[in-house]
């Protein structure tokens, strides 16, 4: 998307990368296996062609989920305050027994979530893509994610960090536009607990890189 911006008209990428990058309308998509596949190119650019705009891997499929609140019963309060939650966007505390429904109903808030809107769509796919978690043959992130890590996490596999030059997403960037649960809330380190501060004011994770 940045490129388009930039005014650019095309991008060579990793044949598995292809179905990703033809999601930015405006761009000729050409995609190459491996070094050799790319000096093909640069030495006869009629060895590739370019991956039609018509291609079907923009068709975005209707997101389905494998749960949904209609399999709960006995729980109107909780409902109706993860509802609440979601019609504003608000965060959630959720304090019950063992075996209450606490985990059912978080599962549930992305079902009743608005459906992702283009922007949210690539936005959700490039973080997937960053992470190496997008799934194969997928154009497109079609579902609100959920995130529950254990509360044995590092600080930066919850945050985020960097190694070897890049940047590696946490489970808060991986459950952006969507759904972060922390389950057993006091027993996560006081460290990550207080590193969620910033980015709960801000709307936004920062992450440092340090190169020495």
């Amino acid at each position: 998307a940045e490129m388009r911006a930039a005014g650019l008209h095309g991008a060579v990428v990793p044949y598995s990368c292809v179905q990703e990058a033809l999601v930015i309308e405006g761009m000729d998509i050409i995609g190459v296996r491996d070094i050799s596949d790319l000096v093909t190119l640069l030495r006869s650019h009629d060895h590739f062609k370019t991956f039609p705009r018509e291609s079907p891997v923009l068709q975005k499929n209707e997101s389905s989920y494998s749960v949904d609140f209609n399999e709960l019963h006995g729980q109107a309060f909780g409902i109706r305050a993860a509802l609440i939650a979601a019609a504003g966007r608000h965060n959630i505390l959720l304090s019950g027994t063992a075996g209450s429904g606490k985990t059912m109903i978080a599962r549930r808030i992305p079902t009743i979530l608005p459906p992702l809107s283009k922007r949210e769509n690539i936005e959700i796919t490039k973080v997937y893509s960053v992470a190496g978690l997008l799934p194969e043959g997928a154009s497109l992130m079609n579902q609100r994610p959920f995130r529950a890590p254990h509360h044995t996490i590092t600080t930066a596999a919850l945050i985020g960090g960097s190694a070897q030059g890049g940047v590696i997403p946490g489970e808060l960037a991986l459950a952006a536009n969507g759904v972060l649960f922390l389950d057993e809330l006091p027993l996560f380190s006081k460290s990550s607990i207080e590193a969620l501060r910033q980015p709960m004011e801000d709307k936004k994770v920062v992450i440092n890189r340090l190169q020495g």
